[in-house]
């Protein structure tokens, strides 16, 4: 016959052992967490900055058909809003036919509070370009 010792020194140990346990498995826990958020916010950042840069892009496009289409034109166009965000662009004459593009491009939260931003500047030759109704091309 097998004696079994179920002394309460044995219960209290192993009582000891499982919340030993318990407590390494929610600190592990808790740091993955952390981590796994922190990794979220970077991801977050990065993809607002991306969109933020595509919009100034789409700003550096709409200024290159304003400055080699238009004659008369102002050198601020105000903000044109998108989905995500906005845009704005200024056009700069350099003399001549030369033109200095400046854009930015912005993703805005909830409240229209800026939360990440972009900004491009090219200079172009006005004169030596034609823009067609239906697409751009760079040479």
């Amino acid at each position: 016959m097998i004696k079994q010792n179920n002394s309460p020194e044995r219960n209290g140990q192993a009582l000891i052992l499982v919340i030993f346990l318990l407590l390494i498995v929610v600190i592990i826990a808790g740091g993955l967490a952390s981590m796994w958020q922190s990794g979220l916010q970077t991801y977050g950042a990065e993809k607002n900055n991306l969109i933020s840069f595509y919009l100034a892009q789409a700003g550096i496009e709409h200024a290159k058909i304003w400055a080699t289409t238009l004659t008369n034109f102002t050198t601020d166009s105000g903000w044109f809003n998108m989905s995500t965000g906005r845009y704005n662009f200024s056009v700069q004459t350099l003399g001549g036919n030369n033109r200095r593009l400046r854009t930015t491009g912005q993703v805005l939260d909830n409240n229209n509070n800026t939360i990440a931003e972009r900004n491009i500047q090219l200079d172009i030759d006005a004169g030596a370009r034609t823009v067609t109704a239906d697409s751009w091309r760079e040479q």
